[in-house]
């Protein structure tokens, strides 16, 4: 693999490892998070890596997951796929992973104490499991967060194993070509299902959402903002300049004949941002204070262009639009360049190079060195697939085709 060819996507494990590195992980620390926020009531699994040997670490009901158990089950494979292919060149690790679309896990305090002393809750305290003098930061790791969640570690989203990304989009990157820009609608097109973004806690101030001319359109509470609704109404009165509807579900390849795509994001971010950039169409991203592991790849006007920021609204769309159609030859490029970032940097081989190089930074900031004597209920990741899951979920017990990122 020619990992040293992704250097600019290694940029955010650096961003996610600041807070770790100041406050390197204890064996109460890890314990505790692995109680709390990696067990099946956070949607989450706790699983490490342990002499080469890929582990689930502690014992979890699959059927209490209920649908997260499928989308837990892409990150066991990926983690089993690296064992397969790195085996004692991984370090020893031991982290939480959930699918969850925002973080259960308490916001560190970002600039009056970077790390919180934190009380455990009684139950907890009372079981003699984890010691009083706890601290964070949390090693949760996840697919999206916003800095109101720092210490959250992110890695590649499931939805790029469960459909098959490699093979179902960036293979037909040619295919997508064949209809050149010149011959695509100068239209905005989009279609999406309903859902409201979620704050993730009514003091973030990241996640914020305005619409038409200022108006407040989130919840009483502050807890979730409508915006896909908001959006889609403003469409609504443009028709001549979009087709953007909740309804009529179209395969990409009918998106790929505009020349206008736009990102709307969903409970938190829209995993839909990876499928439309190789289209090789111009994509339009919603700002929504949360982001990805490659986020920091996207530069407006450079690859994307990006429109309703928490100080704007939907109305955004039509000064960026009225840009690309003043700038129709810039516009073909930032969307060429689009195409090309997701053939690089979100390839199976980039995304393998990314865990690779995740796991060994993030083993750094250990102070202690794990083995199997701190997770008495371990079990190897070989047996989670090939038994454990078979029985509890009732999957084919056949084997599956050889997997891949």
């Amino acid at each position: 693999m020619k990992c040293p060819d992704f250097g600019p996507l290694y940029k955010q494990i650096d961003k996610d490892l600041e807070v770790h590195r100041a406050h390197p992980m204890t064996k109460e620390r890890m314990a505790y998070t692995s109680q709390q926020y990696g067990s099946a009531r956070a949607r989450a699994l706790t699983l490490g890596v342990i002499n080469g040997t890929a582990y689930l670490l502690r014992p979890v009901n699959w059927r209490d997951l209920s649908h997260h158990a499928w989308l837990l089950l892409s990150y066991v494979r990926m983690v089993r796929y690296m064992q397969d292919t790195f085996g004692r060149d991984l370090p020893d690790v031991a982290f939480a992973i959930t699918t969850n679309d925002g973080p259960k896990h308490p916001h560190v305090p970002l600039k009056i104490n970077p790390v919180a002393q934190r009380e455990f809750p009684a139950q907890v305290a009372a079981a003699g499991e984890v010691p009083r003098d706890y601290k964070g930061p949390f090693p949760v790791f996840g697919y999206c967060k916003t800095d109101y969640h720092a210490d959250t570690i992110l890695v590649p989203n499931f939805h790029f194993h469960m459909r098959k990304y490699s093979e179902t989009y960036l293979k037909h990157i040619p295919d997508f070509n064949q209809r050149p820009w010149s011959e695509r609608e100068p239209k905005l097109f989009g279609r999406f299902s309903h859902y409201k973004l979620i704050r993730g806690g009514s003091g973030n101030l990241f996640v914020n959402k305005l619409g038409v001319n200022g108006t407040q359109i989130c919840d009483r509470l502050n807890k979730s903002c409508p915006s896909r609704d908001e959006f889609i109404r403003f469409a609504r009165l443009h028709k001549d300049m979009m087709d953007v509807h909740f309804s009529g579900m179209r395969p990409m390849s009918v998106h790929a004949r505009y020349k206008y795509l736009v990102n709307l994001e969903g409970q938190a971010l829209s995993s839909r941002m990876e499928v439309l950039l190789p289209l090789g169409s111009l994509v339009f991203k919603e700002r929504s204070g949360y982001y990805a592991y490659y986020y920091h790849l996207l530069k407006h006007r450079e690859n994307v262009m990006m429109f309703w920021d928490s100080n704007g609204g939907p109305e955004d769309i039509l000064q960026e639009l009225a840009w690309a159609k003043e700038h129709d030859d810039e516009a073909a490029a930032i969307a060429a360049r689009g195409q090309q970032l997701a053939a690089k940097y979100l390839s199976s081989e980039a995304r393998v190079c990314y865990w690779y190089r995740l796991l060994h930074e993030y083993a750094k900031t250990f102070s202690y060195r794990v083995d199997l004597s701190q997770w008495p209920g371990a079990v190897t990741l070989d047996e989670v697939l090939d038994r454990i899951v078979v029985k509890e979920l009732g999957v084919n017990p056949l084997k599956p085709p050889k997997w891949g990122p």
